[in-house]
């Protein structure tokens, strides 16, 4: 079936494009949503049109998560977990956890799926996590997962200790 897509929709097509796909993706999926209508007389003069409107919307989406990635990059997020005594946590801790975590901090609801992790974190320690918040923009926050028992503020003082050392070690490797 053919459709004009009103939309921007990933992976698939950008607003304003005439593509063929299965029937039952535009009947199931795209039509409700509202997403695409199927092509017509009307529809197609309605193209040039459509795809200036999303256009705009796409730009103005790459602004706003441009911002969103520039508040959030280097954010340090804590997150209080249960362990036992050789470090191991008695859980996880997942994309869906860091995601409150960010809505907690920021405001700003962020989807699970753009949270860049191979498994979720099982020990205590300090982790640097990805995020892909748009195809041009990744971020990077620091994750520190710490005991129900043990302050975060003594943990970061630790942290920060840890990454003036190491970058006083690379200064003097780099000095030798």
């Amino acid at each position: 079936m053919k459709v004009v897509f009103l939309e921007d929709v990933s992976g698939v097509a950008n607003g304003g494009e005439v593509k063929e796909v299965k029937n039952g993706f535009a009947r199931n999926y795209l039509i409700p949503q509202n997403l695409a209508i199927p092509v017509s007389h009307n529809a197609l003069k309605r193209i040039e049109r459509l795809s200036k409107e999303a256009n705009q919307v796409r730009i103005k989406t790459l602004a706003t998560v441009k911002a969103l990635g520039e508040e959030i990059d280097g954010m340090r997020v804590n997150i209080q977990m249960r362990a036992g005594a050789n470090g191991k946590l008695y859980g996880s801790v997942n994309s869906n956890m860091l995601v409150e975590k960010l809505l907690e901090m920021t405001g700003h609801k962020i989807d699970r799926r753009i949270v860049l992790m191979d498994e979720p974190i099982r020990d205590l320690g300090q982790f640097s996590i990805k995020l892909r918040l748009h195809p041009g923009v990744e971020s990077k926050i620091n994750v520190i997962v710490h005991a129900e028992d043990v302050d975060p503020a003594s943990l970061e003082d630790v942290a920060t200790a840890n990454e003036d050392a190491d970058e006083h070690e690379s200064v003097v490797d780099e000095n030798s």
